[in-house]
């Protein structure tokens, strides 16, 4: 057998990702507070965008040229939606100002500061432990090694890595000082930060607070594990003492605050701002874009007289011409294929949006991609970071998301059988919680068949403990 080399033509058709395309499809991904990052660095890089609100005396003006072609399936086009090369610009910026029919689905705007932003800034634990440290008689070297232990703890206040002894060596300190300083830290407000384990943080609480009983100080070194339980018997037996005194021992143990830093690490609260609107108008449900927030995108007519200038200035302003026409129209475009999945959305899952989350239907991207004739990935990228206004509440769109559990003859959204698990869960006795295995045969018993250790998983997900920890 031979081998040889030659020469053939091959035709061949394939898909190709063209630059505006995979930019289109990042915009398309983007959550909110990311397309108002874009829109406001836009504004700073493009001189012809401008933000509609920030002019007064001057009308609303359209932003789609008058070659812009329809959109058909949102970012999915691989054709360009506006031939940008054949626009005649001067043309097109006499005839801008003059068209006051549209207005923009992008947004309109209210900078005025809310409410929100007069909330003061939550101190955190470095800053106030920092504080108290310049409140002390403390030399510059000691004031260094507190300041290197405080910058190392985690948000629960522990010290855990490096140790004291590198500590010691960065500084070019004594061991003897380091340690001295690192027990001065601990003694601190709130008392036990700086301990490089829980059971340092409870013995440190404990002294400090002279509850330092023999029973105390047992149940902290060798039965933590023992109280996690609540096996009070067990404690007994290996402390030699009875029941009642263990238990007795334990509350003053359980009182204490193994987390002490957190209290100064509690995250800023978020306020998630929903991309869209979803209002029920006698049968029907009415989806819009939510556009509050934002500025208001158009181009600016300022530059017409730029156009006729040197040949260099008139190419700059026709490449920030299409880049500014690009822009706006990609966000008309994001807007009008979150509309339309959204729309998909409550046509699937009309019986949550009627009765509530307990009514959520197993649906996957799938289902949605096929309904509007568009592919599961766009689909996906729509849904992400995305939120909805609801009757139910402000809830991502991949809320709506969810595999199902097969029940027998009938289907169950995963997410149903969750929220049924913590029902049952909040509705439980404190003195006899519901184990795993109880629910399981609650469930069964409501036609709901499922095995033990996925109750266990949902529980888990909830970050509920089990039953003999729950007790």
């Amino acid at each position: 057998m031979t081998t040889q080399m030659r020469q053939q033509l091959k035709l061949s058709q394939q898909l190709t990702m063209t630059p505006q395309l995979l930019a289109q499809i990042k915009l398309l991904q983007l959550s909110r507070a990311e397309l108002l990052e874009k829109v406001e660095e836009e504004l700073l890089d493009n001189p012809v965008i401008e933000n509609a609100n920030e002019e007064t005396g001057i009308h609303e003006a359209a932003v789609a040229s008058e070659g812009t072609v329809e959109q058909q399936d949102g970012v999915e086009d691989t054709t360009e939606q506006v031939a940008v090369d054949e626009i005649e610009w001067e043309n097109y910026l006499e005839s801008y100002n003059e068209r006051s029919s549209y207005v923009a689905d992008v947004v309109v705007a209210d900078d005025s500061d809310g409410f929100e932003s007069m909330v003061p800034k939550h101190e955190s634990l470095s800053d106030y432990l920092n504080w108290q440290i310049c409140m002390l008689n403390w030399s510059e070297k000691e004031r260094d090694i507190a300041q290197l232990i405080i910058g190392n703890m985690d948000a629960d206040g522990y010290f855990k890595e490096p140790s004291i002894v590198d500590i010691a060596r960065e500084l070019g300190v004594g061991q003897v000082l380091a340690k001295q300083v690192l027990e001065s830290v601990q003694m601190l407000d709130p008392i036990g930060v700086g301990a490089r384990n829980i059971e340092e943080c409870l013995l440190i609480q404990v002294l400090y607070y002279g509850n330092d009983e023999p029973l105390v100080i047992g149940i902290i070194k060798d039965h933590l594990s023992s109280l996690e339980t609540k096996n009070y018997r067990k404690i007994a037996r290996a402390l030699h003492c009875s029941e009642d005194e263990a238990q007795r021992a334990a509350q003053i143990v359980l009182a204490l605050d193994p987390f002490p830093g957190q209290i100064y690490s509690k995250n800023e609260t978020n306020y998630i701002i929903p991309d869209i609107n979803i209002r029920k108008i006698g049968d029907e449900y009415f989806i819009n874009t939510n556009d509050d927030g934002m500025p208001k995108l158009r181009i600016s007519a300022a530059y017409r007289k730029a156009l006729s200038g040197s040949s260099q200035e008139k190419e700059y302003i026709e490449d920030r011409l299409r880049s500014a026409q690009w822009l706006i129209g990609s966000i008309q475009r994001r807007q009008k294929t979150i509309v339309r999945v959204t729309e998909s959305i409550v046509k699937f899952q009309r019986d949550f949006f009627e009765k509530g989350h307990m009514y959520l239907k197993p649906l996957i991207l799938a289902d949605v991609a096929n309904d509007i004739d568009m592919h599961s990935s766009t689909v996906s990228r729509v849904t992400s970071n995305k939120y909805a206004d609801t009757p139910h509440g402000i809830i991502c769109l991949k809320y709506f998301f969810n595999q199902d559990i097969s029940t027998g003859e009938n289907t169950v959204s995963a997410v149903v059988v969750q929220n049924r698990i913590k029902q049952i869960l909040d509705a439980e006795d404190p003195q006899h919680p519901v184990s795993d295995q109880k629910i399981t045969n609650m469930l069964k018993e409501e036609n709901i068949t499922i095995a033990r250790r996925t109750v266990a998983k949902y529980r888990d997900r909830m970050g509920i403990l089990s039953a003999l920890k729950r007790k």
